[in-house]
């Protein structure tokens, strides 16, 4: 016999069955001689401790699949990190420890120069007398971003012409 056992069972008297979980336990009696002459039976009700069980498997199942649709997510997420057409780093702290950086970043301040796992002041000095480090100090205590937006250009100045008519000058 199993360590535990179905049965449906009428727990209430009132008529309805329920899933239940059992572990029985049954003996023989023996006299002196050691000959059979009845039987000892237990059963012990261990339904909540199957049902915790199997809630606990379920939720190991359900944890094991969603991390491991989080680990495909990271991946595209470094794929995308790593082949984006732009210069990005992920900065960690007060610090601005480097925590990732993209080729295209490392190609900007040189590929032999090791960043990852630097504080921005060892791993770009050149970043203190630019003034970026205060800039990283501002955005990390003010929890706000800062986006740098090039000044507006003079569509009449990139294009020659005016507000979209374009006349040809005679010769």
């Amino acid at each position: 016999m199993s360590p535990e056992s179905f049965v449906r069972f009428d727990r209430k008297g009132d008529g309805n069955l329920e899933d239940s979980f059992f572990r029985f336990s049954i003996h023989p009696l023996r006299d002196a001689e050691d000959h059979v002459y009845g039987m000892i039976a237990a059963a012990v009700d261990i339904t909540e401790q199957v049902n915790v069980r199997r809630a606990l498997e379920t939720a190991l199942a359900d944890r094991e699949r969603l991390l491991q649709e989080v680990e495909v997510g990271r991946q595209r997420l470094r794929g995308l990190f790593e082949n984006a057409s732009a210069f990005v780093c992920i900065l960690r702290g007060p610090d601005h420890v480097f925590e990732l950086v993209n080729p295209l970043f490392q190609r900007l301040v040189g590929k032999d120069r090791a960043l990852v796992g630097l504080p921005a002041r060892e791993g770009m000095p050149e970043m203190l007398e630019q003034g970026f480090i205060g800039l990283l100090d501002s955005v990390y205590q003010a929890s706000e971003p800062f986006t740098a937006i090039p000044p507006m250009t003079n569509p009449r100045t990139v294009l020659g012409h005016r507000c979209g008519r374009h006349r040809s000058r005679p010769g």
